[in-house]
C-alpha cells in the first residue's frame, strides 16, 4: 500500500522530513525539542492495516525502540491499536538501524490514517517504517454458502435382516435394509413409496409429503 499524504509532529531538517520513512528512504528524524513526536500517514481511500515493518534510520547509528500505534477514519478522533485484553499496545522495534522488524495487529483494521508514536529510541527519534495490509478490493469475497448435505441415512436395527424404510426428503425414493446396510432405491416413474404399505404406489395413495 502506498500513503497519499506524509506528515510529523515535526522534523529535524529538510533531508529528514516524513517522506524520508520510507524503507528505501534516509528515514524521519524529529526535532530533538519535539516532546510528544509521532509520524502519520493518510491513504486517502479506507485500507486494511494488518501490521506495521520499521527500520532505524539509513546509515546512522539512530532508531526507534518502542512505540504505539493509533489509527482514525477521519484524522481527528483517534484509537490505539490495542491487544486482546483491550490494553493500549506498545510495540518492540528496533534495536539497530538497518534490521526490519515486523509487528502484527490483533487483526485486520479498516482505517484511512495511521499513526505511529515513538516512546523510546536510541540517541535521536528516527525511523523508516511501512504499514501492511491492503486495500478492501484486494479481500477474496467469502466463498457461497452450500447446502448441507443430509446425513446418511442410518437403518433402525442391524439385528433385523432386511426392511423398507421412507426416505426422509424424497417420496420417489426409499431406502432398503439388509443386516444394517442401507442402499437407497428409486420408485418407478410417476410412484411414491408408501410408508405404510412398504411398496411403490399412486402418489394420491401413498401417503408420502415431500419435505
Amino acid at each position: 500500500m502506498r500513503p497519499q499524504i506524509w506528515r510529523a509532529s515535526s522534523e529535524r531538517d529538510y533531508l529528514h522530513q516524513p517522506t524520508a520513512a520510507v524503507p528505501s528512504g534516509a528515514g524521519w528524524f524529529a526535532h530533538p525539542s519535539d516532546q510528544n513526536p509521532y509520524i502519520q500517514v493518510d491513504y486517502i481511500d479506507p485500507v486494511y492495516a494488518s501490521g506495521v515493518t520499521t527500520y532505524g534510520a539509513r546509515d546512522v547509528w539512530e532508531w526507534t525502540k518502542t512505540f504505539k500505534v493509533f489509527t482514525s477514519r477521519t484524522g481527528d478522533t483517534w484509537t490505539p491499536v490495542q491487544d486482546v485484553n483491550g490494553t493500549d499496545q506498545v510495540f518492540k522495534g528496533n534495536f539497530d538501524n538497518n534490521t526490519p522488524v515486523d509487528n502484527k495487529f490483533p487483526g485486520m483494521i479498516l482505517t484511512r490514517f495511521v499513526r505511529l508514536q515513538p516512546l523510546t529510541w536510541h540517541r535521536e527519534v528516527a525511523l523508516r517504517w511501512e504499514i501492511l495490509g491492503c486495500y478492501p478490493d484486494e479481500i477474496p469475497p467469502p466463498p457461497p454458502p452450500t447446502t448441507p448435505t443430509p446425513p446418511s441415512f442410518v437403518c433402525p436395527s442391524e439385528l433385523e435382516e432386511t426392511g423398507l424404510y421412507p426416505h426422509p426428503t424424497d417420496c420417489t425414493k426409499f431406502y432398503h435394509c439388509d443386516h444394517g446396510i442401507a442402499t437407497e432405491k428409486q420408485c418407478k416413474e410417476g410412484l411414491h413409496f408408501s410408508p405404510e404399505k412398504k411398496v411403490c404406489d399412486w402418489p394420491e395413495t401413498a401417503g408420502c409429503r415431500s419435505t
